[in-house]
């Protein structure tokens, strides 16, 4: 995203949008940052082998109605960029993070060697619990995303309570594959579950929880292999009955209290109220526990 992108981006979105304009103002601005999209897309692929581009612009834009209405020319300019693997994306990432010094996600960032190591029987530093987030955050390495179906469940707080009475916070982000983003309606059609992947990051993250989950530290390998190898739709309730604060639980408030108030101490600039009008609906029953 160039200076000019982000101006236009601040007129569309900023000062000339109208929150109470009628749908074709609503239209207009849709279609406007599709183009923007489009426009930064290609500001990035400028930056790879001129062969490559067009490659990479496609598989962002899977289906014929997406081919249609999203026009992508490449330009005939090559990168003065030297490359030396044909991961020319995986690359120009790594370039651009030592570049400019960022900070890798020692979580999520998943390098092109890394092989997810095996879950652990028993945890006992913050070190190994982040150990085992990162390789179910590899690709391919959980098998319980497919069962989120539900497009908006797709963030988990995560409480984990130490022996020792140490507390850590995690969010569990499930990032949903889309095969495009052209389109305005029928999002369901262009998700696919299958290709779904997580991320674990500590702390706060989204302000719509899906779920609380409270773990203590004897329950983590048995919540590890939940997540990695969850298989069967019909066993979901038995299974984060354990772990998950449903809307039946009579210490609900407790918990939300307990996540309200770290993330207040946590984050005090951008903190609010979590809003649950996206949490998960069903009551649980645990009377027969």
């Amino acid at each position: 995203m160039d200076f000019p992108l982000l101006e236009r981006i601040y007129y569309s979105l900023v000062a000339g949008f109208d929150v109470f304009g009628n749908t074709a103002h609503q239209l207009l601005v849709r279609t406007h940052m599709d183009r923007l999209r489009v426009e930064g897309e290609s500001n990035f692929l400028e930056f790879l082998p001129q062969k490559s581009r067009l490659n990479y612009f496609n598989s962002w834009y899977i289906g014929w109605l997406a081919k249609y209405l999203t026009v992508y020319t490449p330009s005939q300019n090559e990168t003065g960029i030297k490359y030396y693997s044909n991961d020319y994306k995986y690359e120009f990432s790594n370039m651009l993070i030592d570049y400019t010094k960022t900070k890798r996600d020692k979580i999520n960032f998943i390098e092109n060697w890394y092989k997810p190591t095996p879950l652990k029987e028993v945890y006992n530093t913050k070190e190994e619990i982040e150990e085992s987030f990162k390789s179910l955050a590899a690709p391919n390495s959980t098998k319980i995303t497919k069962h989120f179906t539900d497009k908006d469940a797709n963030a988990v707080l995560i409480r984990i309570i130490m022996n020792n009475g140490e507390n850590f916070t995690y969010s569990m982000i499930v990032n949903r594959w889309h095969d495009n983003v052209a389109l305005m309606f029928d999002e369901e059609s262009r998700l696919d579950p299958t290709k779904d992947d997580i991320d674990f990051i500590e702390g706060f993250i989204s302000s719509y929880p899906s779920l609380f989950i409270v773990l203590k530290q004897d329950e983590l390998p048995d919540f590890f292999n939940t997540i990695k190898n969850y298989e069967s739709k019909i066993k979901l309730k038995e299974q984060i009955r354990d772990y998950a604060i449903n809307r039946g639980n009579p210490d609900f408030w407790k918990h939300f209290d307990w996540f309200n108030n770290e993330f207040r101490k946590s984050n005090p600039l951008n903190y609010g109220l979590f809003d649950l009008n996206r949490y998960y609906i069903t009551v649980i029953d645990e009377s027969n526990e």
